[in-house]
């Protein structure tokens, strides 16, 4: 079965379900990435953003721009490449996705842009620093809620969910789900 096969299977088993469909596209942008098409790889890019975008999945929306950023930064287009890939360094800063934020400050710096590097700041686990709404949406990730479970418990769009976890993150020094929970239970333990 060779790539073209393999591309159609992957369409034909997502049609319809736009964060797969996001998929297909991203790995058909890195695919060409990898082929030397970057404008190909920039125009799968976009459709993944696109579908990234409509099912309101934050953190892959912005890890499309910085393919389609990388794409374009190949191809030759700086200022093209500069603009996607600030947006997505920021985006994915904001969402606490430190990884991929660094993946897109390093491809800034081969461009020639100067990203500031944010200082590691030991921030204590503070729960009671969290707002109430914040602290609703990290109990619920606490007991293994997606966001858009807990968008819907709360009544509240996924992408506002995206926002106040951002926030969690920063206020609790953690930079991933998990991290929520260990430091949710070492606050409580320091209160009692």
């Amino acid at each position: 079965m060779g790539d073209p096969e393999i591309t159609r299977g992957m369409e034909d088993f997502t049609f319809g379900l736009r964060s797969r469909e996001g998929h297909v596209y991203l790995a058909r942008a890195q695919t060409q990435i990898a082929r030397g098409r970057f404008r190909a790889a920039v125009a799968d890019a976009q459709q993944a953003y696109e579908c990234f975008q409509a099912a309101e999945t934050g953190v892959w929306a912005a890890q499309a721009q910085l393919t389609a950023g990388r794409a374009l930064a190949r191809s030759g287009e700086q200022e093209s490449a500069v603009r996607e890939l600030e947006l997505a360094h920021s985006s994915l800063r904001d969402f606490g996705a430190s990884r991929l934020a660094d993946q897109a400050a390093r491809e800034l710096r081969t461009l020639g842009k100067h990203i500031r590097r944010r200082p590691a700041v030991d921030v204590p686990a503070d729960p009671a620093a969290l707002t109430e709404r914040e602290r609703d949406i990290a109990d619920r990730v606490v007991e293994g809620y997606s966001n858009r479970e807990i968008a819907a418990e709360l009544y509240i769009s996924p992408k506002t969910v995206e926002k106040h976890l951002a926030r969690v993150f920063t206020k609790l020094g953690v930079s991933y789900r998990a991290g929520v929970a260990a430091a949710m239970s070492r606050g409580d333990s320091r209160q009692r």
